[in-house]
């Protein structure tokens, strides 16, 4: 312990505690603040892949690309330009999901400004327990906050990982198309 903590009362050191606690539920809930905003983020960059992969395989659709592609990949690569673009659409339905998510749990501060006003309208003998009171009070406030908060974050999270790996099964489906393109054009430019 440092020189600074040994020569505190008691009640100060409790006080310094409790405050110290108090600061880590704060910091809980701006962690779980940050995670939010990039979960967002996450999301948000998501669906700007899969739109453009999407644009792109709506634009094969338009004039003579579609005909050359049946041609080349039969109806094997139609069933897998299906699928993928089926993946894409889907990665973007979950991404969007996880952005309408906006339920963020607010700390309503006109009940703690009425506390402290309760608070210093005592005796000077009783605000010294009734502080300590209200930071516990606070600490279990911001805890109920931070899990709040963690759980809409679960909720997000869960949906962005769904949009995402239908993003990389869609990405894996377009790269077989591909593949069976090229094989296609190869063995029909041998004959």
């Amino acid at each position: 312990m440092s020189n600074e903590h040994q020569n505190k009362s008691p009640n100060e050191k409790r006080e310094v505690l409790v405050k110290e606690l108090l600061q880590s539920c704060v910091n809980s809930y701006s962690d779980a603040d940050a995670a939010f905003k990039n979960l967002d983020s996450k999301a948000q960059n998501t669906v700007a892949i899969a739109g453009v992969f999407l644009g792109g395989a709506f634009a094969f659709f338009n004039g003579g690309a579609f005909d050359k592609f049946i041609r080349l990949g039969g109806t094997l690569a139609t069933v897998i330009l299906g699928i993928a673009v089926l993946l894409l659409i889907t990665s973007i339905w979950f991404c969007i999901r996880a952005l309408r998510i906006r339920f963020v749990p607010i700390n309503d501060i006109t009940i703690s400004h009425q506390e402290v006003d309760e608070i210093l309208e005592r005796p000077d003998t009783e605000i010294i327990q009734r502080y300590e009171n209200y930071l516990r009070g606070q600490i279990g406030i911001w805890i109920g906050l931070a899990d709040g908060f963690n759980q809409t974050n679960l909720g997000k999270a869960k949906e962005v990982s769904k949009g995402q790996l239908c993003l990389a099964y869609a990405v894996f489906f377009a790269s077989l198309l591909l593949l069976i393109i090229f094989i296609s054009a190869r063995l029909k430019s041998m004959v």
